[in-house]
C-alpha cells in the first residue's frame, strides 16, 4: 500500500504522520538553489543567523531538517537527496562534469557519445572578450545561450539562439554558450 501525505518541512518530520517514512519525494529546488548561492564560509559560520536573510535561513533549515531526518532514518529514501540536486543547479558544473565523464565513451557500435561543446561566459566579460572566446572555440554558429542556473527560476528556462557573430551582443551577462545541436525533435535526457 502506498500513501502520499503532505509534509511541512518547517516543522520536525518526526512529529508528522507518525514520523516513519519509507520515502520522501520533495520539490525543494528553490531552497537548494538558495543554498547553492551561499558562501561556504557563511554556511559554516557560527553566526550565520546574522549573515543570512530570513528566507535564506528558512531554506537552509528546511534542507538541513530533511538531511538530518535521512541521516537518522537510514531506511528512508530521499527522492532526490539535496546534495545530488545541488550538483545539478549549475549548467557550467553539469557541462564540465559531462564532458569529463564522457571522454572515451562509445556506443556498442563504436559511435562516440558526447555532450555539446561549450564555453562559460561570466559576468565580467565584455562583448569584445566574448567575440575572442568564440573566435577561439572549437565550434561555430548557431549557438544557444543558456543561463548558468539550471533550475529553480523562470529565468533558468530562458534561452537564446545566436545565429552569427553579430548576435553575441545579445548574450546574457552570465551564461553557457553551447553549440546548437539540431536533434530533429528527438531529445535524450539521461539521469
Amino acid at each position: 500500500r502506498v500513501s502520499f501525505v503532505p509534509l511541512d518541512l518547517d516543522a520536525p518530520l518526526e512529529d508528522q504522520h507518525g514520523g516513519n517514512f519509507d520515502a520522501i519525494l520533495h520539490k525543494m529546488t528553490e531552497d537548494i538553489l538558495s543554498i547553492s548561492k551561499m558562501s561556504p564560509s557563511v554556511l559554516c559560520s557560527s553566526d550565520r543567523r546574522s549573515a543570512l536573510s530570513s528566507g535564506q535561513l528558512q531554506a537552509l533549515e528546511r534542507v538541513e531538517r530533511l538531511s538530518k531526518y535521512k541521516q537518522d532514518n537510514q531506511a528512508c529514501t530521499l527522492i532526490d537527496h539535496p546534495e545530488n540536486v545541488q550538483s545539478l543547479m549549475s549548467r557550467s558544473d553539469i557541462a564540465h562534469m559531462l564532458s569529463t565523464c564522457l571522454k572515451g565513451v562509445t556506443t556498442s557500435g563504436g559511435i562516440p557519445v558526447s555532450t555539446p561543446r561549450f564555453r562559460v561566459i561570466d559576468g565580467l566579460q565584455t562583448s569584445a572578450n566574448i567575440e575572442r572566446v568564440m573566435d577561439g572555440a572549437p565550434f561555430t554558429y548557431p549557438l544557444i545561450a543558456k543561463p548558468l542556473t539550471a533550475a529553480g527560476t523562470v529565468e533558468s528556462h530562458r534561452m537564446v539562439v545566436i545565429l552569427n557573430k553579430k548576435g553575441l551582443s545579445k548574450v546574457p551577462p552570465e551564461c553557457l554558450l553551447q553549440e546548437y545541436a539540431n536533434h530533429d525533435g528527438i531529445l535524450f535526457k539521461v539521469y
